[in-house]
Parts: C-alpha cells; structure tokens; sequence
C-alpha cells in the first residue's frame, strides 16, 4: 500500500516527472541508416569475346561432314555460324580443348607447341574464321604460346601418355596461353575449372 501511494505522489503529482516521461514514450525511434549495397564484384575476364561468350575459352570448333554441328560434344549446347561450340559452363569448354588435344596426340603424333598450333590455328583459316580477316598465323601464335613459358616450340612436351594426361601442370601452362591467344592478353583460364574438366575426360 506504501508503494502505490509513493508511486502517485511521484509520478502522478510531480508534473515535471509526468511530462518527462510522457515525453519519453511519445518520442520515436531512430531510424536505421540503410546499408550501403555493395558494389558487384567485376569478374577478371570481363571482355566479351566468342569464347568468353560461349564459355568456350580455347574456341573450340564443333564440325559433322564439314558443317557446324550442335550436338558434337559432350554437354555442348548449341553452335555459332563460324562452327563455335556453346556451352553452359566453361569447365565443359576446357574438357572439349583437353579432349581435342589428345586427338592430336593420338591420331596425328603432334605434342609440341608448333605442332599442335600448326593444326589448331591453321594458315588456311583466318582468324576467328571470319570472312575477309587475315589468315591465322600459326608461327605467331607458337611464338606467344612458347615465350610465355619458355620453352622450345619444337619440342615434345609429352603432354600425354596415350589416352591419359601425362603432364596436367604443363598441359594447364600451355592451354593457359593458348586462351589468352584465343582471347585477350589478360585472359586467365582458371585452374579449378581445367582440374574439374580433367575429372570428365
């Protein structure tokens, strides 16, 4: 009972008090500063290019009886005019590069730079096998390939061992190379992606 007459006397009475709180309750809340959005995240192959375009980082081509063909890769999605492969992930795109080496490898015994660019990019088809561009030069493109991880054009890398990938630390340097060819000088073909591609071939 003391308690109920001490609380009306100094809250009920006291009109400094009640104004204080009334004011108190009645007075809003701060609102909360909106958080910054952040910023997006720009990627390091921001270039658009036909192998960034088609997640195909080395330009693979898909061909049946000389003509573009769709379904000529496992997981391909589509093909451009110039007989590009599409597809949905470049791990795919990389797999295809991989696979196509070591045909060139089995079928045709060619393991160095300059033999297997000589057929890669041959003189006889111009570059991004556009109508009118310049023929493909195979020795520039051997060149820039072998200079930026010296070594000899001419020789046998042993990039494989028959069906198997003898050498995935060489075979990564020199595709690496090869997509920034294939692209732009500050393209980078990521290694997670080329050891995921090594897993489905």
């Amino acid at each position: 009972m003391k308690f109920f007459k001490w609380f009306a006397r100094f809250f009920v009475k006291n009109p400094r008090t009640r104004t204080r709180t009334h004011h108190a309750l009645l007075k809003p809340k701060p609102k909360p500063k909106p958080k910054p959005k952040p910023k997006p995240v720009k990627s390091v192959n921001s270039r658009s290019t036909t192998g960034t375009k088609h997640r195909n980082p080395l330009n693979v081509k898909a061909f049946k009886r000389g003509k573009p063909s769709a379904d000529y890769w496992d997981f391909q999605t589509g093909v451009d005019t110039r007989g590009h492969a599409i597809f949905e992930n470049p791990v795919y795109g990389i797999r295809a590069a991989i696979v196509l080496l070591r045909t060139y490898n089995i079928k045709y015994g060619l393991n160095s730079i300059a033999g297997i660019l000589s057929r890669w990019a041959p003189s006889s088809d111009t570059i991004g096998s556009l109508p009118g561009a310049p023929p493909n030069s195979p020795i520039a493109y051997s060149r820039f390939v072998a200079d930026n991880i010296h070594r000899d054009p001419n020789k046998d890398l042993m990039l494989f061992k028959g069906r198997e990938v003898n050498s995935p630390d060489e075979l990564f340097l020199v595709m690496a190379q090869m997509a920034r060819y294939e692209n732009y000088s500050a393209y980078e073909l990521s290694r997670d992606d080329f050891d995921e591609a090594l897993t489905l071939v």
